[in-house]
C-alpha cells in the first residue's frame, strides 16, 4: 500500500469515528427534560514513505480525542447550557450530578412541582 492508499485509509476510518453522535452525544430524558452532551474532537494524523522506486516501507497513524465540554438541557421552551470546568475529570463530572439534578428541579415549572406533592 502506498503512501497515499495509507492517507486515505486513515481519513476514511476518520470519518467512521467522527460523526454527528460524537460531538452531541445522545439525549438522556429525566421526566419531561431533556440533556444532551456536548463534545469536542481534537486529532492528530501523521504518514511517512519511502519514495524510492522500490517502496519497500511505510507507515501512516492516527490519534482522536473527544472531551466533554458542556451539557444542553432542555425543559419545555426553556434551554440551558452548562458548561463542564476544563480541567476537570470525569470523577469530578460525576460529582456534579447532584448540582446538575437539583438545577434541573429548578427548572421545572411550579404546576409539576405541585402536582407531584
Amino acid at each position: 500500500m502506498n503512501i497515499q492508499e495509507n492517507i486515505n485509509v486513515l481519513f476514511e476510518k476518520f470519518e467512521e469515528f467522527i460523526k454527528s453522535q460524537t460531538v452531541v452525544g445522545q439525549e438522556i430524558k429525566v421526566g419531561d427534560v431533556s440533556i444532551i452532551p456536548l463534545a469536542s474532537i481534537s486529532f492528530g494524523l501523521g504518514a511517512g514513505g519511502d519514495t524510492s522506486s522500490e517502496a519497500k516501507g511505510g507507515g501512516s497513524g492516527i490519534c482522536a480525542k473527544a472531551t466533554p465540554q458542556a451539557l444542553l438541557v432542555v425543559n419545555g421552551s426553556d434551554v440551558n447550557l452548562i458548561p463542564i470546568r476544563k480541567g476537570s475529570s470525569f470523577e469530578t463530572l460525576l460529582d456534579s450530578v447532584p448540582a446538575l439534578i437539583d438545577k434541573i428541579k429548578e427548572m421545572k415549572p411550579e404546576t409539576e412541582e405541585t402536582e407531584e406533592k
